[in-house]
């Protein structure tokens, strides 16, 4: 997973940066800086849904891990703190969304560019950039407290496997 959110990531940050760019062009059509900022805003929500997701399924993976096999429970306390903190980002990020899109419809409406969409643009990438490195760090620690309890699991399936097998 971190290798996938890696891409996504940048590749979001490559769409974002490029309807800022676009829309400093100031090109004669102002739409092509909407159509490529709307659909900035749609990459954004989209990683930070598939992110949630992540979190939330291997949550439930690793709980019915630690269940199932009798395994030590203090992992699924770490992972609901990674989770938290996680959403938190999300927060942030969706926070930066509604003020750069607020803004920036204001500014459409109005047909001039606002010192305040310029502003929220900033901070839209720097929230990002901020959330995607502290998002990369807990998809990192997430991955391998998963696989260390799964190889864990497998070796107590393993071992109640070769128990109950020599039984007759």
């Amino acid at each position: 997973m971190p290798r996938t959110f890696v891409g996504l990531a940048i590749g979001n940050l490559i769409v974002v940066v490029a309807a800022g760019v676009v829309g400093m062009m100031r090109v004669a059509d102002p739409s092509y800086h909407v159509v490529l900022a709307v659909f900035a805003l749609l990459v954004t929500c989209v990683v930070q849904v598939l992110l949630f997701t992540y979190f939330t399924v291997s949550g439930k993976v690793l709980a019915e891990a630690v269940h199932l096999g009798r395994l030590d429970a203090a992992p699924l306390a770490r992972i609901a703190v990674r989770k938290r903190s996680n959403t938190r980002m999300l927060g942030a990020v969706i926070v930066a969304l509604v003020l750069v899109t607020a803004t920036g419809a204001s500014s459409w409406r109005g047909g001039e560019a606002s010192p305040w969409h310029y502003a929220a643009a900033g901070l839209i990438v720097t929230v990002l950039v901020m959330a995607f490195v502290r998002q990369y760090a807990l998809v990192v620690e997430n991955s391998r407290e998963l696989e260390g309890v799964m190889s864990e699991y497998a070796q107590a399936r393993r071992g109640s496997a070769d128990s109950g097998s020599g039984s007759v």
